[in-house]
């Protein structure tokens, strides 16, 4: 399913809820709606359940892989190549965001793209002859993603593809920038939603953490030329 919810904000602005669902969006079709108020309850719950394996998909294939460990990895070979290559004084600030990054990386694609294994031979996948050989764009059939998610490993590239098409590294990398392509920019007087909240003290703890490493490294800004 590729389903479309519907929230409703309540009038205190302190919550929202789900309103409606509808789970299949085939253009040309008339497909069933879903609501809290008119849906039998084990209905509901089924629709509200396809939903959350939905945006659990995307969050994992998509946000988690894709958007994040993915997205970062030329990061980290550029930084090998220029800051790390130099000794330059940053790397020690570099060093433990990019450790392990790469090697995790290459250990999910072998995952996702090979077949599956025999039972016997689970811990085999990363030493499957010729893996190292394979990337995400020649998975072939009954490629272990295919079997594990209802998503699979074609339309995880496609998902991502689309993704990578609008990526850009300032745009796309900031919290606030990402909240305010969301309609949840400052503005917009929403206190319980939380990740706003949360999301945002962690950000500017991270400013700041970073402000500090650079002014250590290069001194205050009033010093510099």
């Amino acid at each position: 399913h590729a389903p479309v919810v519907v929230l409703e904000l309540m009038r205190d602005r302190t919550d929202m809820t789900v309103l409606a669902i509808e789970l299949d969006t085939n253009e040309g079709t008339t497909h069933e709606v879903f609501s809290r108020f008119t849906t039998r309850s084990n209905e509901w719950t089924m629709a509200k359940m396809c939903v959350t394996a939905a945006d659990s998909q995307y969050h994992e294939w998509v946000s988690h892989l894709g958007a994040t460990h993915l997205t970062f990895e030329p990061h980290i070979i550029a930084l090998h190549n220029t800051i790390r290559k130099k000794n330059h004084a940053l790397w020690s600030f570099f060093e433990p965001l990019t450790k392990d990054t790469l090697f995790l990386n290459c250990a999910v694609v072998i995952v996702l793209v090979l077949p599956v294994l025999p039972d016997d031979s689970p811990i085999s996948l990363l030493h499957f002859p010729g893996s190292a050989r394979l990337t995400l764009a020649e998975f072939g059939p009954k490629s272990f993603g295919d079997v594990v998610t209802s998503v699979g490993v074609g339309q995880f590239m496609q998902l991502n593809k689309n993704r990578w098409e609008k990526y850009h590294f300032f745009e796309s990398s900031a919290l606030p920038d990402e909240l305010a392509n969301r309609g949840f920019d400052p503005d917009h007087k929403f206190p319980g939603y939380f990740y706003r909240k949360d999301g945002m003290l962690l950000w500017n703890a991270m400013g700041d953490f970073i402000a500090d490493f650079l002014t250590e490294v290069y001194g205050p800004v009033e010093q510099q030329d």
